[in-house]
């Protein structure tokens, strides 16, 4: 998938709400917090709407603000550092590119709902205190 699909497919996500984009913190240009940058694949929440997000999708990278423990950082993410797109609403079937030999890794898209927003109300477990 290149660079102007990926955005289409981001596009498209984002007008339909929230979207989490799993991204590889350890290719050039990635800026995230410190924490976070030895790690395979970090997942970010962005969406259009959202507060303060200040969401720019750009012709190199993606940047927005985002939260950490409360704090604001403004994280730029090139479109190569982007593994999959992930999002929490019923849309279009799972998309997945086809990959050009010696490219970046598979993209995939991902669509659908939570299992925690779906499921019925779970029952807790009951503990129970047993003398010896």
């Amino acid at each position: 998938m290149n660079q102007e699909q990926l955005q289409q497919a981001l596009e498209d996500a984002l007008s339909r709400g929230k979207v989490y984009i799993h991204i590889n913190p350890r290719l050039e240009g990635v800026e995230l917090p410190e924490h976070l940058m030895d790690r395979q694949s970090v997942p970010l929440v962005i969406a259009w709407q959202a507060p303060g997000i200040d969401l720019v999708l750009g012709k190199e990278r993606v940047e927005a603000t985002l939260r950490f423990g409360g704090e604001p950082f403004r994280c730029c993410v090139p479109w190569v550092a982007i593994l999959a797109i992930v999002a929490d609403h019923a849309g279009a079937p799972v998309q997945e590119p086809v990959q050009e030999p010696a490219q970046e890794p598979e993209l995939e898209v991902l669509q659908g709902r939570s299992e925690a927003k779906t499921d019925p109300a779970r029952t807790r477990p009951a503990l129970k205190l047993i003398k010896n």
